[in-house]
């Protein structure tokens, strides 16, 4: 039996099923008022502790820690790392970026459950789809199971960020290791160019393909953004921070993503095939489906 603390969740959560069990380990509600204390959180983000020197503040800490607040343990045989790939997928499903034990943060860390993704889940909902990510792991499903946490880490980090500029190159690499999984799960050769990959990726999903990755011409508007960006130092066609996109693209390819990485899971439902640019809030996903 395989098990880990984990943390910050601010909730109670006693839950088992035959494959695995979450349980609450300590007084989160003391823990979270001594956050408030000792860290700066606004608008439900957790932000470093300052440094001071001299009685002066100096700098924001470089990497901090957060409490754990629950443990996770697993009835059947698993590597170390697929435990914390769990801890990663449970977080990702309840909005947040949770970590085991002695693992930390670099920059902000949301604490308000369901910052980081724009769905809702039941706490059952939750308990049964990492019952099927567990059976997936158990017989061997995934292609490449790095390549999944790689994807869902840098979802749920990135997005500490604060420039634009940097969400936008942040959760392109998120999309760019998506489909390098996806792709190599449909056994291709070799990956096709930046501006084919989001079409190819939506297509074996069949999730409708957003206008922006819509080649046209041997490019798309996000490859074309991101070239400029990786390559010359631009942005929007000026230099990095002085020009921004008019459209909602970086908030459209977050919402891909996500989708994209839930049906990674093995998660279907109707309201991932949805087209991305008329998603203005949270949503809810029904008639939930495995694959």
């Amino acid at each position: 039996m395989k098990q880990t603390a984990f943390g910050f969740l601010p909730k109670t959560i006693n839950c088992s099923t035959e494959l695995f069990s979450i349980s609450t380990i300590s007084d989160w509600e003391k823990d979270y008022k001594l956050l408030e204390n000792e860290s700066a959180i606004d608008d439900g983000w957790c932000y470093p502790a300052i440094i001071y020197k001299n009685q002066k503040p100096l700098k924001a800490q470089n990497w901090f820690s957060l409490p754990v607040s629950h443990s996770m343990k697993l009835s059947t045989d698993i590597s170390e790392f697929e435990l914390q790939l769990l801890v990663l997928v449970f977080g990702f499903l309840n909005g947040l970026h949770l970590l085991p034990e002695s693992w930390g943060h670099y920059y902000k860390t949301p604490i308000k459950i369901g910052r980081l993704v724009g769905f809702i889940l039941s706490e059952t909902e939750i308990f049964k789809i990492m019952d099927q990510v567990i059976r997936k792991i158990m017989s061997k499903q995934f292609a490449c199971l790095k390549s999944i946490f790689a994807s869902l880490n840098w979802f749920l980090l990135s997005q500490s960020y604060s420039n634009y500029f940097e969400e936008f190159e942040s959760q392109y690499r998120v999309i760019d290791s998506i489909c390098k999984n996806v792709i190599e799960l449909q056994k291709k050769e070799k990956m096709p160019p930046h501006y084919q990959r989001i079409q190819k990726v939506c297509q074996v999903f069949n999730v409708t393909v957003p206008q922006w990755a819509i080649p046209h011409e041997g490019k798309t508007e996000i490859s074309s953004l991101r070239n400029e960006l990786i390559h010359e130092g631009f942005f929007c066609g000026e230099p990095i921070g002085f020009n921004f996109p008019e459209n909602n693209i970086v908030l459209e390819l977050k919402t891909l993503n996500e989708r994209l990485l839930l049906l990674c899971l093995g998660i279907d439902s109707d309201e991932i095939k949805n087209d991305i640019s008329n998603i203005r809030s949270i949503y809810s996903l029904s008639n939930i489906r495995y694959i």
